[in-house]
């Protein structure tokens, strides 16, 4: 089973019963634990995140909860605020958990569109580094994303335009190759035509793409969903049977 080191953990879907768990886990594995598990009105939010305290230290957190024209709130994601040890340069990040594709895709697109609002209000800040990660119940090339988020398969005109963001999972829609176990980061087994969907994505500003000493930068090639079986021997239980997502990676380095 593919094994790799971390020093940010995002999940999803955690909910109040998690904590104890997660608690021990941190404990266990010498990490942070942040939760977002508040409730903010009608909305739930259900984000934790485990990082390495000897390289972040963890700043703040804002849930975003914006509304619409006709009054409805929506629930955008996390902002959290971390900041690395040795340079105290900022990272923001973004945990997001959309609502089921059971809305209607005009709603999705505003759901993008609010959460870029606060990405441009980050930006307006002069806080360049900013990544977006999340279970966007939508594919890369959905209008949420590239219209709402303007997040874009084209390094090149992210590297012209600094406010746009990349999103390296187009390159994610299928397996890599005949060995690869898995389709995309999410199973629907009741779907006639297409079982796997890549729902779960990593979104870069474009300063993770420059090549200037000392910054941090996206290893290119890094970017991917879990690939090969994970072995209920290992385990103890049959993933699938429990869990439809299944974990994305990404990588960055300074440089």
């Amino acid at each position: 089973m593919e094994k790799t080191a971390i020093d940010i953990l995002i999940l999803a879907e955690v909910s109040h019963s998690c904590l104890s768990f997660l608690e021990k886990l941190a404990e266990t594995v010498h990490m942070e634990l942040i939760t977002s598990t508040e409730k903010v009105g009608r909305i739930n939010f259900d984000i934790a995140i485990l990082y390495e305290k000897t390289k972040l230290q963890f700043l703040e957190k804002e849930n975003l909860v914006p509304e619409t024209a006709s009054g409805r709130k929506l629930r955008c994601g996390t902002r959290f605020l971390f900041q690395e040890n040795i340079s105290h340069e900022k990272l923001t990040l973004f945990a997001s958990h959309w609502p089921s594709r059971l809305h209607k895709s005009e709603k999705r697109i505003t759901l993008g569109q609010k959460l870029r609002e606060n990405i441009d209000f980050i930006y307006n800040k002069k806080i360049d580094n900013v990544i977006l990660i999340g279970d966007y119940n939508d594919q890369p090339f959905s209008p949420s994303i590239v219209e709402g988020l303007e997040a874009t398969k084209d390094i090149d005109m992210v590297k012209r335009k600094r406010k746009l963001l990349y999103n390296p999972f187009w390159r994610h829609l299928d397996k890599k190759n005949e060995s690869h176990l898995f389709s995309g980061s999410y199973y629907h087994k009741n779907n006639d035509i297409d079982k796997w969907f890549t729902y779960d994505q990593m979104m870069f500003s474009s300063s993770f793409l420059n090549d200037k000493i000392g910054t941090w930068r996206l290893d290119i090639k890094s970017s991917h969903f879990h690939s090969d079986s994970i072995s209920k021997n290992e385990i103890g239980f049959d993933f699938l049977s429990f869990f439809d997502h299944v974990p994305i990676y990404s990588k960055i380095h300074k440089i």
